[in-house]
């Protein structure tokens, strides 16, 4: 285990081999034994989705629970019809929505 780790080194590089797969966050939380929340946390932390040039003509945006900046909930925004993430969001609020979308 390294330093500061709740996980060994083993289920962290299991996790991260198996996000450049075609894998669902659910399916990778249930083969290392893991939340759901962990898998997206790691996610976002590897790969930088970045603020996106333009917005799809179609978006999709849910609210999941985590635990990240103290917030309970975050925000994911996604091009439903590209089949992609676009951003998650921190926070929930009417205040962040607006801000993230103006």
């Amino acid at each position: 285990m390294g330093r500061y780790l709740q996980m060994n080194k083993a289920v962290i590089a299991t996790i991260m081999h198996k996000l450049q797969g075609t894998y669902s966050y659910t399916d990778i939380a249930k083969e290392v034994n893991v939340s759901v929340t962990t898998v997206i946390r790691m996610f976002t932390k590897t790969f930088n989705l970045g603020i996106p040039a333009h917005l799809p003509l179609t978006l999709a945006i849910d609210e999941f629970r985590g635990n990240a900046g103290g917030h309970k909930f975050q925000v994911i925004v996604t091009d439903p019809k590209g089949k992609r993430v676009l951003d998650i969001l921190p926070e929930k609020s009417e205040v962040a929505l607006f801000s993230y979308f103006k």
